[in-house]
């Protein structure tokens, strides 16, 4: 009879467990990040919503300036601490671009 080498067999195990933990591990990050993702899209949409009633309502779209404050008064609080808000101004009545990015 062949005897076990149980030496190769445990560093074989050892090999697939780290093997196991690593993918596990690089699985769960890019879930946060999708997860992320999906968090500065749901905003902008929301944003957008926000702006579109600013400007059924007032008849032209916030300015720069204007940008926290009207978000506010339509409902969007904004997390300065956690998010970068891009917000350009192309006119009064021409659709801002919002872009939301993680600090």
């Amino acid at each position: 009879m062949k005897s076990f080498d149980f030496e190769l067999i445990s560093k074989i195990a050892v090999l697939l467990i780290i093997a196991f933990i690593t993918g596990y591990a690089i699985f769960g990050l890019s879930k946060f990040n999708n997860k992320e993702a999906s968090n500065t899209e749901r905003i902008e949409e929301m944003i957008d919503k926000a702006l579109v009633q600013c400007y059924a309502l007032e008849g032209s779209y916030p300015s720069g300036a204007q940008f926290d404050e009207k978000m506010a008064k339509y409902g969007v609080v904004l997390n300065n601490e956690k998010y970068i808000y891009h917000y350009e101004v192309l006119g009064s009545n021409v659709r801002p671009e919002i872009i939301v990015i993680i600090k």
